[in-house]
Order: C-alpha cells, then structure tokens, then sequence
C-alpha cells in the first residue's frame, strides 16, 4: 500500500509530522472530507502544542515535531462505554472475548495490508455482536497485537457497547452495526494539503 506524504521546507529542526487513519470501512470521500474538517479543528482547538491528536468518529489526525511514523503509541487514550447492560452476561462476556480476540488477530496479520478487521457474530436468534479492530498499517504484526491487547486490558463486562481509542489503535463493539457491513473501504485519499509552517510531512492510512 503506498503511502502518500507532503514535505515543505529544508531545516528538520522544523519538521512536523502529520498522520491520518480513516476507520476500515469509510470510502474515499467520506475520508477526504473527515482529513480536512479535522485538518482546521485540531490546529484551533490545539494552537500552540507539539504533539496532538484528534478523534472522530470516521478518521483520527494527529502530529508531532517528531516522527511518529511505524512508532506504537498507547497515550493518549480514550474509552467510552454504552450506558445500558446486556440481559445474559455470561454467554455475552465468553462471545464478547472470542470475538474480539478474533478481530485482534485478523487486524494484526493484516492480510489485506490495512491492518483492519471486522465481525458479526449471532448472540441470539434475534440479536447480533458487530465488533472492529484497527491498527495504522505502519505497524508491525506485533506492535499491532500489543497495541490492541493494551485495549483489550479494558474490555467491559457486560455493556451494550465500548469504543476505545489510541493514536495507533482502535476497537469497539456495539449491538447494531456502527460501521458499514458491505464494505471493505477504498484506496485513501491523498494527503490534506501542508498547513501553515516552516514544513509539513504528512501520511494517511
């Protein structure tokens, strides 16, 4: 998979390092228009930082005066829950791990090059568990698998619903699809243009 990225400049005392990661299943459009919406939102609401990252619900952007490409990173993290419980918590919470375990390790291996995976799984007859699990494709097969056991550490028990979130990984579940079940994404788009700066480098998954 190629790697698009942007360079302006010459001094690397003033590189800053930029990376974008849409969710698997978000086509190149919705992507494109995530990067650039999040290109303006995280230079104001993080003016002044050196290293930030921004979450949304179809892409994260972050940067950093150092490279934070092919580099694990666990923090900052973000976990949110849903606020109701499941009804058989013990069936669901044996599933639950299966499941997750399984998306783990299909987005590790990464087979598709995009290191992104994705189930759906019966509970019941009339009830489903959709889970994902990503990582940037920058990363090793085994920084990958670290990166998403650190969320899997904090896997509730017995929720409707988890998202959990770090700068190199993501993975959640819910009980209705919360990605869509017919795709498999699309090529990514071109990098955003360079914001304001002596330079910018810039890479998008």
């Amino acid at each position: 998979m190629a790697l698009p990225n942007a360079t302006a400049g010459q001094n690397p005392l003033d590189w800053a390092y930029g990376l974008f990661l849409c969710r698997g299943d978000v086509f190149t459009a919705a992507c494109s228009d995530c990067v650039a919406a999040g290109k303006q939102d995280i230079l104001q609401r993080c003016p002044n930082q050196q290293v930030s990252a921004i979450w949304y619900n179809q892409c994260v952007l972050q940067y950093s005066n150092r490279s934070i490409f092919s580099a694990m990173k666990q923090s900052p993290n973000r976990s949110f829950y849903s606020s109701g419980n499941v009804t058989t918590p013990t069936r669901f919470i044996q599933l639950l791990g299966e499941t997750m375990n399984d998306v783990a390790t299909r987005a590790s291996d990464g087979v598709s090059g995009k290191k992104v995976a994705m189930a759906e799984v019966k509970i019941t007859s009339l009830q489903k568990l959709y889970g994902l699990a990503q990582c940037t494709p920058d990363l090793t097969v085994s920084d990958c698998r670290s990166c998403l056991q650190f969320l899997m550490a904090n896997l509730p028990q017995g929720k409707q619903g988890w998202i959990s979130l770090t700068p190199s990984c993501n993975m959640g579940y819910e009980l209705h699809p919360f990605y869509d079940t017919a795709a498999q994404g699309a090529p990514m788009p071109p990098p955003p243009d360079a914001v304001t700066g002596p330079t910018d480098r810039g890479r998008g998954f």
